[in-house]
Order: structure tokens, then sequence, then C-alpha cells
């Protein structure tokens, strides 16, 4: 049986983004991070900005129209172009939306509804009206590969897809109350089963979990928010490997996480405007 990995991170930067609560997070080829939520002292804006790695503002992205609120934000990637696609819309029209990242505009995105259960790799989105849109891009189309209800789904905007061997695909996703009761469960996206959850306080190892991210390898990085650390879970099996514990981020919320696939890196929102950068090393 092969050993758990022994990670550590390493601080490579920390910046202050100019937002005043930052909703989401999600991270860019480039290694580029874009971040959304509200901004101002009177009367809250809505906005989405893209910050390079070291903090320096590169771009204002078109913000939402009125009415509509931010889901979740997630990077995806087709025919060599990049694009953000935005969860907006209410709770009984819930929309997606595509913004060029290169040009900065909002695109006319065609939705095609697909057949489930296509092996290939998805994202996930939490919808306004309460499910999860599994899709991939073709050209600059969504094509939705499935929308899964969760009931007893928290309303975090972190949901997370990965690929699975065994169980054909999960998704993971916060549970219940963050500061009582809440954990942490994978779906089968073929079965819509539970396939392990981890419980929040009653386990120890949870206090409010909210980002969630994969990185290269198919391990799970888990924000436990008030314990001011990151766990590192076995996606398939639900199985704590490690906790990570920053000296850095001692005392802090974490409320985000995004990866940096080139080169390995650990992106984390912590209280309500900071973004720290950490090298992964395994």
């Amino acid at each position: 049986m092969q050993a758990p990995p022994s990670i550590i991170l390493t601080l490579t930067n920390t910046f202050k983004t100019q937002l005043k609560s930052i909703s989401s997070v999600c991270c860019t080829v480039e290694g580029d991070i874009v971040v959304s939520g509200m901004e101002g002292h009177f009367g809250y804006v809505y906005q989405i900005h893209r910050y390079d790695r070291t903090g320096h503002h590169k771009q204002t992205l078109p913000t939402l129209p009125p009415g509509e609120e931010d889901n979740g934000i997630v990077t995806v990637t087709a025919d060599n172009h990049q694009y953000l696609a935005m969860s907006t819309g209410t709770c009984n029209r819930p929309k997606i939306r595509l913004v060029n990242l290169e040009s900065g505009k909002c695109i006319q995105s065609n939705i095609v509804v697909l057949m489930p259960n296509i092996d290939r790799d998805m994202k996930a989105l939490n919808l306004s009206d309460g499910s999860v849109a599994l899709f991939f891009m073709s050209g600059n189309s969504i094509s939705i590969n499935n929308t899964i209800n969760i009931q007893e789904m928290s309303g975090t905007k972190n949901v997370c897809y990965i690929k699975s061997h065994e169980h054909g695909g999960l998704l993971i996703y916060s549970t219940g109350n963050h500061y009582f009761n809440g954990g942490l469960k994978a779906m089968s996206t073929h079965t819509n089963q539970t396939v392990w959850s981890l419980q929040g306080r009653v386990a120890k190892c949870l206090f409010n979990p909210r980002g969630i991210c994969t990185d290269n390898k198919g391990l799970l990085y888990v924000a436990d928010g008030h314990n001011s650390r990151i766990l590192v879970i076995y996606g398939n099996t639900g199985k704590v490997l490690q906790v990570l514990q920053p000296t850095e981020l001692k005392g802090q919320v974490i409320r985000n996480l995004a990866w940096c696939k080139v080169p390995s890196q650990l992106i984390v929102q912590h209280d309500y405007t900071k973004m720290t950068y950490f090298a992964v090393h395994c």
C-alpha cells in the first residue's frame, strides 16, 4: 500500500484585494486569481477582478445585471481560449454566464444539455435554484452533463468534481450548518448515492468547512475555516491524509481555496480580502 504524501507548504506571496468582501475565487492557467465580491464603503457594488500571482491588478471583468447574485465562479478552457463561467440568475431562472478572459467581454453562450455519465473531466457550479451543474466547454458552448439536486447542501459556493475510476465521478460538497454540524460529503454522479462523508465537530476534524479544491494528483484540499487549517483528503475514500496548519494563517478564518497547476501552488483566501499563495512540496 502506497504511503500517503507528506506535503509542505511554503509561502510565496500574500496580498490584499480591493474588494471589501470576497465571495468566490478561482485560478487561471497562468496562475492568476479571479475574485468576485462586493466593494465600496456605501452602497456595495458587485465586482469581479483578476490579479496575477504578485498581487498586480490585471483586469476588471463585467459585473452582473441588477437583481442577479454570484453563486460561484470557475475557469474553463476550450480551443485554447479561457473563459470565466459564472453561476448567476434567480431562484426560478438559474443561468451560467461566460466571460472571455482574453477580451474581458461577455459572450452569448449556447447551453447544450447532454445525457449524463459521459466520461470526461468536468466542472461543477452551484446554480441559483439550489442544484449543482456538471458541465464542460465545447467551443463557446456550455455542455451540461447533469444537474443534481442536493437538499442538504449548506449553500457553499465551493463544490468540486473529481473523476473516479471506482465511482465514475464524485461531487464533493459541504453539508448542514457550518458552525454546529457542518461536514463534507462525496456523491457518485452516476448513482447519486453518498460514497463517503465527514461530519464536522463530531468527527473532530471540520469546523465551518468552506473552500474545496483538487490538485494535479486528485487529492482534495478542504478549508477547515474556523480552525485555521487545511485538510488533505483522498477523494475516493474521504480518508484524511494530512492536516496543514501554516503559521502564516494562525488565527485566520480560511474562506476559499484555489489550485494553480503550474507551478503547483495552493491559493488561500482568508479573512475577507486577503489572498496568500503557497508553493506545494510533496
